[in-house]
């Protein structure tokens, strides 16, 4: 082996010098490089690690909180949704009321005008017998010219008009 590595032009004591001189390199860099440099790449996956499920518990977190957030948005909305129909309800029975009580007001009205209208038609009766009355005594007071006190000539037409206004019309 030595001539193959004489050939080769490598001194086998050089060649023993630079393997020890590697091994003592190598546990120099495996003592203050590659422990360290470990250390660094291991705490820098346990952040990752960390990070990541830190993550995943944000991200559940945050599931959990849509999943509430629409579980109030839907009471939310079905609240909103009764109280719209409350409302319509509230506003259809105030329409009605109002409705029957614009029809009670338009009877009694209706009743009013009526009442007064028979009233008025009363009042112009008794003022139209009192002015035939007065019509048929000045008229009876000239065709006779006797001497029937005036008390007597009122009980006659009155009991005419009486009889008057107890026969059916027959006039229009």
């Amino acid at each position: 082996m030595s001539a193959v590595l004489s050939q080769l032009g490598i001194d086998p004591k050089i060649l023993l010098l630079q393997a020890i001189g590697f091994l003592i390199l190598f546990l120099l860099l495996r003592a203050y490089l590659f422990g360290p440099v470990g250390k660094i790449l291991q705490a820098r996956e346990q952040e990752i690690a960390g990070n990541l499920a830190q993550a995943a518990q944000e991200r559940t977190k945050a599931e959990e909180l849509r999943s509430d957030y629409e579980g109030h948005l839907a009471v939310i909305r079905e609240e909103a949704r009764t109280e719209m129909q409350r409302a319509v309800r509230e506003g259809q029975a105030e329409r009605e009321r109002l409705i029957a009580e614009a029809r009670a007001e338009r009877e009694e009205l209706l009743h009013r005008a009526a009442t007064e209208i028979e009233l008025e038609k009363r009042k112009a009766l008794i003022e139209l017998r009192q002015q035939t009355a007065d019509l048929a005594l000045a008229a009876a007071t000239r065709a006779l010219r006797t001497s029937l006190d005036e008390a007597a000539q009122r009980r006659a037409i009155d009991q005419f008009i009486t009889e008057l206004g107890s026969t059916p019309e027959t006039h229009p």
